[in-house]
């Protein structure tokens, strides 16, 4: 049994019976649930701390400029 001051050390009780181990669990610890799930993904590969930003089959991005003409005394009869 857990005390009600002991229980940060000891979360879980065990039980044994007939060779087959059960856990109960008292308490969770969210924060630090959470902090552990991350590092075990960020571990297996799960999320990426670098972007890396590439064109067609990891070549080069592929730009072009465009200009646009004066805003105003275009086509459309717009001044100024």
């Amino acid at each position: 049994m857990v005390s009600r001051g002991n229980r940060a050390a000891a979360a879980a009780e065990c039980h044994v019976c007939s060779g087959v181990r059960s856990v109960q669990v008292r308490e969770i610890n969210i924060p630090a649930a959470t902090a552990a799930l991350h590092l075990l993904g960020k571990q297996q590969g799960m999320f990426k701390d670098q972007v890396e930003h590439s064109g067609p089959d990891g070549g080069a991005i592929l730009t072009r400029r465009v200009e646009y003409p004066e805003a105003g005394g275009g086509e459309n009869g717009c001044s100024k």
